[in-house]
């Protein structure tokens, strides 16, 4: 019957992709109907279908984040995992299938990506092992080149952890905010004590398997005029790439907008600084001037629901792990599963905005041309639409202009910023070049 199911949707899918109906409940009942399926038979070769219409018009599946627990050693304040359950762990048997699948549907890219994500993912390394072992045997088979990438909080970071990671090229990202006070502030225990002390002091011993180090920096309206001194900081004991956000759900009234830019143009002095004096600082928002930027008037969105998605411990399948959390069972961004792939086509279509349904406050925005429309998470989150932008992103989207503004010449008379076309963008966690 299996068989005869994948017959039936190859051919219903040629005839949709042709000018046959487009809504599943017709395709359902033209099979009960004409084909003499069951209900439950009918449903599966629809859900077939779809993934096949899904393969064939949308872009394919070339990353995955595996969201390998909801567990956690910490207790952050500003986690976007809001309902963590500390037993809730992907098992090997659905890490591999999602690995197979990934394989499946990637098409003919010659690099697939997997990011290992959480929770703490280190919490559940025997999976990454086998995941880790898997995606290499299959990549190898398929000529195709693999790419592992981590964040974690670094606590559960063994030596023999930390060697298999060097050896098979798992870079990861350590979540660290600055110095001990502004750390400990809101990356505590679950006891409520502070992490600064459990993670800093290793970086020397992390540096032996990951000489380049960067930090996931969070940033909270409270610690916001902290932001300059926490990167001179955490340089001076070893890190080298800053990835810094502003928290999302807080209260960031304009005058700590505005403070939040100033800081970033005391960051934008210390990088040149460094810079200048031969020092190993990256900070990829000073890579791209305004300048140099492509146009987005009329697009919309990121990666997610297009090539990247994001797998549940439990194989559901959601367009990215913010989504995961903010949408789950919302009955919206829900994909599908690694074992029947993709099967609700037009909620990917919808999030990676294949349709073009109107958004007023773009339309009229003067920096549409900069912007794709805000994070969907946040959107949703705010304003109950993936897209309609929230107010958090559209502020910290004209911080973002400004600042530019003001950073981009000293900069370009710093020999920093090169000519667009002559600028090779180097990998995403790496000394620039």
């Amino acid at each position: 019957m299996m068989m005869e199911q994948k017959d039936i949707a190859g051919r219903i899918a040629a005839w949709l992709a042709s000018e046959g109906p487009k809504w599943p409940e017709v395709v359902q009942a033209r099979l009960i109907e004409a084909e003499g399926l069951s209900k439950r038979d009918a449903m599966r070769v629809v859900a077939r279908t779809r993934g096949i219409i899904g393969e064939k018009v949308l872009p394919p599946i070339t990353k995955i984040e595996l969201f390998l627990t909801e567990d956690c050693t910490n207790r952050c304040d500003y986690c976007f995992v809001r309902t963590k359950n500390e037993h809730n762990y992907m098992s090997k048997e659905t890490a591999l299938a999602a690995v197979d699948w990934l394989f499946s549907v990637c098409g003919d890219t010659e690099e697939v990506r997997i990011l290992f994500f959480g929770g703490e993912p280190l919490l559940n390394f025997e999976v990454i092992r086998a995941v880790t072992f898997r995606a290499e045997e299959l990549a190898e088979a398929r000529e195709k080149k693999v790419r592992f990438d981590m964040t974690t909080n670094g606590i559960p970071a063994t030596e023999e952890k930390l060697k298999f990671m060097a050896e098979h090229r798992i870079k990861f990202l350590l979540s660290l905010d600055g110095d001990r006070e502004t750390h400990d502030k809101c990356r505590r225990l679950k006891n409520g004590k502070g992490t600064y002390d459990l993670v800093a002091p290793r970086l020397a011993e992390f540096k032996r398997y990951q000489p380049w180090l960067g930090s996931r920096m969070t940033v909270q309206p409270d610690t916001v005029g902290r932001l300059a001194k926490n990167v001179r900081h955490l340089h001076s004991i070893g890190i080298n790439q800053f990835i810094i956000g502003a928290a999302d759900g807080a209260d960031w009234p304009q005058s700590l907008v505005d403070e939040y830019t100033e800081q970033w143009e005391q960051i934008a002095d210390f990088y040149i600084e460094t810079r200048r004096n031969g020092g190993q600082i990256r900070i990829t928002e000073f890579e791209e001037p305004l300048d140099g930027r492509p146009n987005l008037t009329g697009l919309w969105g990121c990666q997610a629901g297009r090539d990247s998605v994001c797998v549940s411990y439990n194989g559901d399948i959601y367009p990215c792990s913010k989504m995961l959390s903010a949408c789950r069972g919302e009955g919206v961004s829900y994909l599908g599963n690694v074992w029947d792939g993709i099967t609700d086509v037009e909620e990917r279509a919808n999030v990676a905005m294949i349709w073009h349904p109107r958004r007023p406050k773009c339309e009229v925005c003067d920096l549409s041309w900069m912007c794709a429309g805000g994070c969907p998470a946040l959107n949703w989150e705010a304003t109950g639409s993936l897209h309609q932008p929230s107010e958090f992103d559209c502020r910290f989207k004209r911080h973002e202009h400004e600042l530019h503004k003001r950073v981009d010449p000293k900069l370009k008379e710093a020999g920093l910023l090169e000519p667009p076309k002559d600028r090779k963008k180097p990998e995403r966690y790496a000394p620039p070049e």
